[in-house]
């Protein structure tokens, strides 16, 4: 059945791009102010925040491109996001260092299962040369919707910062499920083991 549903791995991508710039935008624009203002976290805390982030990145950085590359490209992006979307929900819901500290863990995590994985994707999808085109193309793309992101974040997040970073979480996870529909692996050959 969803065979069937599958789309153009080029709209795929657009899509997945675009949304993901959008989403981040409106995580990461609010999301140091909510931290130090909303949470309460003092500078070694924020400090303490983002070393977390880079630290899970980095030491999760080979088991995760191990799913990548044996199991699954569109696999370690799809549970990237869903990891990225639920350690963002869990900071926007929990304002405290802790949960804050839990979810940074969460997100360095999500970050090392996409790292790669969807240029990884495409190219296997649409060969080296259109992916390299495609590259160049989403690069604009992704400043407009940087630029999108921010109007949006500003028109919900005056008020209260929690908003953006929430509706940002919950925007990943809906385009998630969306992926998890619609996006197509025909050209994937795994690594030898």
């Amino acid at each position: 059945m969803f065979r069937t549903l599958k789309l153009d791995a080029t709209r795929v991508y657009l899509f997945m791009e675009m949304g993901t710039a959008i989403s981040l935008c409106l995580v990461f624009t609010t999301n140091n102010l909510y931290e130090a203002t909303v949470a309460g976290l003092a500078p070694l805390q924020l400090v303490l925040v983002g070393t977390t982030v880079e630290v899970s990145a980095f030491l999760f950085e080979v088991p995760t491109g191990i799913v990548a590359d044996i199991y699954s490209r569109r696999l370690s992006i799809i549970i990237g996001n869903l990891l990225l979307g639920l350690g963002f929900l869990m900071e926007g819901f929990f304002p405290a260092f802790g949960p804050i500290a839990v979810s940074s863990i969460i997100c360095g995590l999500g970050f090392t299962f996409i790292s790669g994985a969807k240029q990884a994707w495409i190219t296997d999808e649409i060969g080296e040369e259109t992916a390299n085109k495609l590259f160049l193309r989403i690069t604009r793309l992704g400043a407009f919707a940087w630029l999108v992101g921010l109007g949006i974040t500003l028109l919900i997040g005056a008020n209260n910062t929690a908003i953006p970073i929430g509706v940002g979480a919950s925007a990943l996870l809906l385009m998630d499920i969306v992926l998890a529909i619609l996006m197509p692996e025909t050209g994937f050959h795994p690594t030898p083991q």
